[in-house]
């Protein structure tokens, strides 16, 4: 893990908006996209479990899908707090990694920061879906009619965690999908365009070829940061996450305190190239003070609800429980990885 401090006369010219923060989310509904019908069912799951006070956005692909979404969903969400966004160039579900990332400017306003969708993963053959999603993450901004501003590196934001306060923690990939740049420049790129004054650097988990963080750290408050654990067969898992656990304990300066959240046994499924994450809860989605866990009916899903409720007894946990759950994690991914929030 590396420090990065950087050119700290412009801190505070922007401020990444933290997920305790935001108030609606959204998602890419999967009807009509290739190989994601089957994933209606556990849309319908997630968006039932979502209090009516947190407005739900819908992005789909034609117009014509958007009363066979509301017919599937309207025994669950009441009409009041769901709106409908149509960009017919989007071609995936994953909106977290090629969506722009919420930023308050110096005056208080949302902007929205843009960052290049080229993952490594998707290059040969389905390139082209990285090329379409990376323009369906511009299309936010002008539906939305928030002001975009271009962030130069190549970059999946499922691989960013930050505390609202100017630490966040990425992976090492970044600097692989960026060969042009230094870390000092990478570093002041998220200064300057995102209120990052201390970037910290971690080695991915190594049989995850994403990059991302999400499955593996994410802060759950200024100060307070959650990192994976497995069951104890898993023995070069839990020797990576406990390393990573020490060092962001000891980070100079930063005070951090670590809670464990207990993942389920790997599955070993894989499909489109991307390991299963069935099992993982640090997939969780999170909006404003609630936290929605997917669970798989596994015994490690109450350990990891009452591991965020003894830490954080301001946070509402609500589950996300279905056989749909584990549908969607063998995609790859799970509730962070589908939603976007604002």
């Amino acid at each position: 893990m590396k420090n990065l401090l950087k050119n700290n006369t412009i801190t505070g010219s922007f401020s990444a908006i933290p997920d305790w923060k935001t108030r609606s989310v959204f998602f890419v509904w999967p009807h009509g996209l290739d190989g994601r019908n089957l994933l209606v069912n556990a849309y319908r799951d997630i968006v039932g479990r979502i209090p009516p006070e947190i407005a739900i956005h819908i992005v789909i692909k034609d117009e014509s899908f958007q009363d066979g979404v509301r017919k599937k969903i309207r025994t669950v969400r009441p009409e009041g707090s769901l709106s409908f966004h149509v960009i017919p160039g989007v071609m995936d579900i994953w909106i977290r990694d090629w969506a722009p990332v919420p930023v308050s400017n110096p005056g208080g306003e949302t902007v929205l920061v843009k960052a290049t969708y080229k993952p490594q993963y998707l290059s040969g053959r389905h390139a082209h879906y990285a090329t379409a999603d990376n323009q369906a993450g511009y299309a936010l901004s002008s539906v939305l009619n928030l002001k975009s501003v271009d962030f130069p590196l190549v970059w999946d934001i499922g691989n960013f965690t930050h505390n609202g306060n100017g630490t966040a923690i990425v992976t090492r990939r970044i600097l692989v999908d960026n060969p042009h740049l230094t870390e000092e420049e990478i570093a002041y790129q998220f200064q300057h365009k995102l209120g990052i004054d201390h970037l910290i650097l971690i080695e991915p988990e190594q049989e995850d070829p994403t990059g991302h963080v999400d499955g593996t750290v994410r802060f759950l408050g200024e100060n307070l940061i959650a990192v994976a654990s497995y069951p104890e067969d898993h023995v070069l898992e839990n020797r990576f996450c406990d390393a990573l656990a020490r060092a962001l304990s000891s980070a100079p300066g930063e005070g951090f305190r670590i809670i464990r959240i207990p993942n389920g046994p790997i599955d070993v499924y894989e499909i489109e190239g991307i390991p299963s994450a069935s099992g993982n809860h640090l997939n969780f989605l999170r909006v404003g003070d609630y936290l929605f866990m997917p669970c798989y009916g596994i015994r490690e899903d109450d350990l990891a609800m009452e591991a965020i409720k003894n830490n954080c007894p301001d946070i509402t946990i609500i589950p996300v429980a279905s056989k749909e759950m584990i549908t969607l994690a063998r995609r790859g991914g799970v509730l962070d990885c589908v939603s976007w929030c604002l």
